[in-house]
This record gives structure tokens, C-alpha cells and sequence, in this order.
């Protein structure tokens, strides 16, 4: 599943894993309801989770990432440890990007040859 990232200005402004998931909930379109029903989580715990009595569970973050169908609060996190939250690289992007960087090493080789046999006098 493609998940949606937001931008860092937002997420700077969130100021408690809370807020983040609920932010969270609130982009997805969903309203807390469907969330926490669909997790089956009663809505007294919800309550509590949602007024910072009781935490929201971290082995459950899977789940309501699947359900929003976005990583803010996991963005957020990233953010508050002073890290930017990326995709990592398919191996066909990784390899894509180590052939272009082949590609111009041989081209500035190339160029330096070109250079040389010019100094030299040859006509190229």
C-alpha cells in the first residue's frame, strides 16, 4: 500500500503524538468513529486515549496506518527525533541511480580524453 506523507510544515506544528493521531484521522476522511471502531477499541478507551489518561496502543500504529492510509503519526515522530520520514529506494530505483552516476563518471572521462587529443592536435 502507497502511504500518504504530509508536509513538514504541518507536521512541525503538531505538538503530541495525540494530535498527530488525530490529525491523522482528519486527513484520512474517516472520522474517529470508524477508526477506533474498526480497531476495536471501545470508545471509553478511546476517550482516555484521545484525553491523554490512557496511551494508544504502539503495537496497533500498523493498523491505523493501513486504515488512514497515511504515516503522519509515525511522521511525526520522525520529526520530533530530528529525522525527515522517506520511502527507501526499489532496487530498480537504486540501480537506475548507480547507472546514472556510472554514466557520468564515463562521460566526464570521455570529455577529459577529448580534451587531450584536442591539446594534442588531433582534429575530433
Amino acid at each position: 500500500m502507497d502511504y500518504f506523507l504530509d508536509d513538514l510544515e504541518m507536521i512541525s506544528t503538531l505538538t503530541s503524538l495525540t494530535e498527530a493521531i488525530r490529525y491523522s484521522i482528519r486527513k484520512s476522511k474517516l472520522n474517529e468513529k470508524q477508526v477506533y471502531m474498526e480497531m476495536g477499541i471501545d470508545a471509553g478507551q478511546w476517550t482516555r486515549i484521545v484525553t491523554h489518561v490512557a496511551h494508544f496502543p504502539h503495537e496497533r500504529f500498523l493498523e491505523l496506518f493501513s486504515i488512514t492510509g497515511n504515516l503522519i503519526p509515525l511522521q511525526y515522530l520522525a520529526y520530533k527525533a530530528g529525522f525527515e520520514l522517506r520511502p527507501l529506494q526499489s532496487a530498480l530505483e537504486y540501480q537506475n541511480d548507480t547507472l546514472k552516476k556510472e554514466k557520468e563518471n564515463l562521460q566526464r572521462q570521455l570529455d577529459s580524453l577529448f580534451q587531450l587529443l584536442r591539446a594534442r592536435g588531433l582534429d575530433i
